[in-house]
């Protein structure tokens, strides 16, 4: 057992748990608001949002997804060393995560991202044998070619009015949400919730889904490739240039909205662009300083980040339970800085609960599932990488 957690790198379970508390920043509003319906500008107004909006929105999940990738090629490696068959392994990771997605999004919450993160691993496993730069060749192709050719579809479309009508349309939406979680039965919210969920996650919206998170798959593969995280120190040159470039292209992206305005091609520069290039810059950042966040700071956020998935189901949870009709009801009664200072609060609480946690086990009660599932009937599962 000492021999897996010796083989955690401090460096990532920070990141997840900074990604963790970016998630639950961002989708906060979600929880007591239908904002996936309204008007994405109309709290520009408002400080903390615009806070939020520019230093969190679209950039924590491309995190999540590059430290996925990371897990991905780490396990890998191991079951090559070990000589097990990886696909069925990594498959029955993906199918359990699969199922506990379906879960959180059908009888929890319908942001779920586990869903998606399930699908498009599978395509990965026909990348396991590959070398580490076309790992980034791949990735780096996947974001910047779509993304050139979105945002000049999107110029175009920002110069036709058919976005004004988009509000007579959505407005209803808008309304049935209010009326189910607000007020309306164990069933209405059930079937409301189902309906969020098919609005964002349909046909249509899975190629952009899918370049979404696939392209940081491959980074954080070839990162676990090219040991990235324990070659810090090797490359840390190149790092700082790479965080560098990314920090002005990050604001740059990010602010443009701000500067020129509102319209559907820098709505999707800010978010699909400005946002990615904000999770590299993240990334980096934590890997050139990381070591230097102090002790009484970095313990509870690593540890958060070690139970990442039990948390980010709990975060669903507690939130739907205050939000929820079938709970406290206060959806739709939260101003932005409510939410955010009980974003805040609750971060705080998990951080500490999940120290308390693993000063007893090993690891959380859905990260010992996930693994125990992924491992099952294995007689080398002390082996595995612990992640």
């Amino acid at each position: 057992m000492n021999g897996i957690k010796d083989e955690r790198i401090a460096t990532v379970d920070l990141l997840r748990g900074f990604a963790l508390l970016g998630i639950l920043l961002v989708n906060m509003p979600g929880f007591y608001s239908p904002s996936i319906y309204m008007d994405s500008f109309e709290d520009t107004h408002s400080k903390i949002y615009m806070v939020i909006d520019i230093l969190g929105q679209g950039s924590f999940y491309p995190i999540f997804a590059t430290l996925f990738g990371f897990g991905f090629m780490k396990i890998f490696q191991t079951s090559f060393k070990n000589n097990v068959a990886f696909t069925p392994l990594f498959s029955r990771r993906l199918f359990l995560l699969l199922c506990i997605g379906c879960v959180h999004a059908f009888v929890i919450w319908y942001g779920d991202i586990l869903i998606l993160y399930a699908v498009c691993g599978f395509f990965l496993l026909f990348f396991q044998e590959a070398r580490g730069r076309t790992f980034l060749y791949w990735g780096g192709a996947l974001f910047i070619i779509p993304s050139i050719i979105m945002i000049l579809l999107l110029i175009v479309a920002s110069f036709s009015k058919a976005e004004s009508n988009a509000v007579g349309v959505v407005q209803p939406l808008i309304d049935s949400s209010i009326s189910a979680y607000r007020d309306g039965s164990i069933a209405e919210i059930f079937s409301q919730r189902f309906l969020d969920w098919y609005y964002i996650n349909n046909i249509g919206t899975f190629p952009l889904l899918f370049l979404s998170v696939f392209p940081f798959f491959l980074i954080g593969a070839f990162l676990a490739k090219e040991k990235g995280f324990e070659r810090i120190k090797e490359n840390v040159l190149f790092i700082k240039y790479v965080c560098m470039i990314c920090f002005f292209a990050f604001l740059f992206f990010k602010v443009l909205p701000y500067l020129i305005g509102f319209n559907v091609a820098t709505d999707f520069m800010q978010d699909s662009v400005g946002g990615p290039l904000g999770a590299i810059f993240y990334i980096t950042l934590f890997m050139l300083y990381g070591e230097k966040i102090p002790r009484f700071a970095a313990q509870p956020l690593q540890s958060a980040g070690r139970m990442a998935l039990t948390n980010y189901i709990a975060q669903s949870v507690v939130c739907t339970l205050l939000f929820y009709n079938y709970g406290l009801g206060f959806y739709g009664n939260v101003t932005v800085m409510e939410g955010f200072l009980l974003a805040l609060g609750f971060f705080v609480v998990q951080c500490i609960g999940s120290s308390i946690i693993l000063k007893r086990y090993s690891r959380g009660p859905l990260e010992h599932l996930l693994r125990s599932f992924t491992y099952r009937g294995m007689k080398n599962e002390k082996n595995a990488v612990g992640k």
